[in-house]
């Protein structure tokens, strides 16, 4: 991955560079090409490039960790900031799963935190590589272990619900780590209700297991605090951007000037002689 600028929306972007060129990996490049969502809780394409042999895919750049590595430094999460984290999560796979897809990657790795903007950090759930329409086949096992659906193990059609139960295995490692185990409460019986082994057992979609968050939480959470993380200030960086190209271009009218001066000197110079 890496960080580019947008000359003619002039910010800067996340550049993904398509480096292999196996079959699989062209395939998921097409697979994550054509998504195209913008949402505030989710970072998808929103354009690619490709000279010569070069392929890249064009999407926000997201100023913030992930939370597989906010987990990693910071240990285990209160439930109050899990909470946020998971009604973030679902609306962006509300917008996901509105636009007929299922992520099927759910996971801390892919839940990448925006600290863009002067409010509080936001969620966004990144790597559409290998989404997948809602009902289609799934010619073989993807994902991560630990989050997969029991399910896939039969290779059934794309189901929104793997989805869910990826977020609920992903609210239990960002509460206990590792282990399945929680704490006695209601972030514990949302958890469960997602992971259930069972799909019918899980809520039917995302909306569903968003309004389910709210009424055993009393209302929606809290904003995310800063967990300490620097929040970066795009407006500033877009208007720091006007203001050079507006100096450049009034900074064009002297050099103008003098180069014109000097050519009307050098013709007087030249028709006095």
């Amino acid at each position: 991955m890496w960080r580019a600028r947008d000359t003619r929306a002039r910010a800067e972007v996340a550049v993904k560079v398509l480096t292999d060129r196996d079959p699989a990996s062209l395939v998921r490049f097409v697979q994550e090409q054509a998504v195209r969502l913008r949402h505030p809780h989710v970072v998808a394409p929103h354009g690619w490039v490709a000279e010569d042999d070069t392929v890249l895919l064009v999407m926000d750049l997201v100023r913030g960790e992930s939370l597989a590595a906010l987990r990693t430094a910071r240990g285990p999460l209160p439930d109050g900031q899990v909470a946020t984290v998971l009604d973030q999560a679902l609306a962006g796979l509300t917008a996901v799963h509105a636009a007929g897809l299922v992520h099927r990657d759910v996971k801390p790795a892919n839940l990448l935190l925006d600290t863009a903007g002067p409010g509080p950090p936001r969620i966004r759930l990144a790597d559409f590589g290998i989404a997948l329409p809602i009902g289609a086949p799934q010619p073989e096992v993807a994902g991560t272990d630990g989050y997969l659906a029991p399910e896939l193990a039969e290779a059934g059609p794309a189901d929104p619900r793997q989805d869910l139960y990826a977020l609920g295995a992903t609210g239990r490692r960002l509460r206990a780590g590792t282990g399945t185990a929680c704490p006695d409460g209601p972030l514990a019986d949302l958890l469960a209700t997602l992971a259930a082994a069972d799909p019918a057992d899980r809520p039917a979609d995302a909306p569903a297991a968003r309004r389910l968050l709210h009424h055993l939480l009393g209302g929606p959470p809290a904003p995310l605090p800063s967990l300490g993380v620097p929040t970066h200030d795009v407006g500033a960086d877009r208007r720091a951007a006007a203001a050079w190209s507006a100096y450049s271009r009034l900074a064009v009218w002297p050099a103008v000037w003098v180069l014109l001066f000097a050519v009307g000197a050098a013709a007087g110079w030249t028709a006095a002689r």
